[in-house]
């Protein structure tokens, strides 16, 4: 046991040994900026309270202010720009711009299947009244809700979805990349009433 009052200095790596072998289980080390924590197999990192099993968040924090840029609950939720996930993976973006808040991609020769996302549901078997779905809600403003289909060397883009203004489901395109989603932009539109246009974006 080592037993330090005020600052304690350790030049070059600290190794840990939990079971009488050498070199140690773990390791930490320091390499410029980079802290390193290593061990023989992989790291667990176990956050308890005195010893015991009681619940504890792990955190990674910003330097400045020490705001918490991530965390995992003490439930096995993850937030990113939360520190109160709600689900089992929360994002939040709340600086006031209109930004992207999650990017899948991939860099592969174009032979290869592009990035895919996979939503299983109801796993177990059981009857499900509620459809395995992805759900979009918009603010009271009447914001569109949808899909936007765009190319990387293409201004124009297709969108899918409830069209601005609450105009009702549109399927629309616009060369300049900018208002699909608006109602003028339709070529199949399918208002609350059930009734269906093409080409025109009133039906009667």
């Amino acid at each position: 046991n080592i037993s330090a009052s005020g600052n304690l200095i350790v030049g070059g790596k600290i190794e840990i040994d939990g079971d009488g072998g050498v070199p140690g289980d773990a390791t930490i080390e320091v390499s410029g900026d980079r802290l390193r924590l290593t061990d023989k197999s992989s790291v667990d990192v176990i956050i308890d309270s005195d010893d015991s099993a009681g619940a504890g968040d792990f955190r990674v924090r910003a330097h400045s202010g020490e705001s918490t840029r991530f965390i995992v609950s003490s439930s096995g939720k993850v937030g990113i720009g939360t520190t109160s996930p709600s689900t089992m993976l929360h994002i939040s973006e709340s600086t006031g711009g209109e930004s992207e808040v999650l990017r899948i991609e991939t860099d592969l020769d174009s032979t290869v299947q592009g990035p895919q996302l996979y939503i299983e549901g109801n796993k177990i078997g059981n009857s499900n009244t509620l459809a395995t779905h992805i759900e979009l809600k918009r603010n009271d403003d009447y914001r569109a809700a949808g899909i936007k289909f765009t190319e990387a060397n293409d201004t124009g883009e297709w969108f899918a979805g409830a069209s601005y203004a609450d105009k009702g489901f549109t399927i629309g395109y616009d060369a300049t990349n900018n208002y699909a989603e608006r109602h003028e932009s339709s070529s199949l539109m399918i208002n609350r009433s059930g009734k269906v246009g093409i080409g025109t974006t009133s039906p009667s």
